[in-house]
């Protein structure tokens, strides 16, 4: 007595694409992932936003290495972010004081390590 099943066990496809997978459709159809990743990363990532492919995780490592996701991710979180609250906050500390003379000129002092900055009666610096 033979079982015959509706698919054999070798026809049976991971849906997940693995780096050394072939594109199955698109303009890149035929070609390996691994092999478009480091040029065509946002292709990559559009098709698997669009729901017609699933990357495996050594695939998505792969796309995000070349699109530089991590290391942008990094440089934002070390070097930018400290910089951009530290001076937000020291902005909105200060107050600008202005002060005008009885001829028409004046100062304005942003509180910034420059000093005041002084001008004239027709406002030239």
């Amino acid at each position: 007595m033979y079982f015959y099943m509706a698919k054999a066990f070798t026809q049976l496809k991971n849906p997940q694409l693995a780096p050394t997978d072939k594109l199955q459709l698109g303009k890149f159809k035929g070609c390996r992932v691994c092999d478009i990743a480091d040029t065509e990363y946002d292709y990559l990532i559009w098709l698997e936003r669009k729901g017609y492919v699933h990357y495996s995780k050594e695939t998505i490592a792969l796309i995000h290495k070349h699109a530089r996701f991590q290391e942008a991710e990094r440089h934002r979180r070390e070097e930018v972010d400290p910089y951009i609250t530290q001076d937000y906050v020291c902005r909105q500390e200060r107050e600008v004081e202005r002060v005008y003379y009885a001829d028409g000129g004046g100062y304005v002092n942003y509180g910034g390590p420059c000093g005041p900055i002084y001008f004239d009666r027709n406002g030239n610096i």
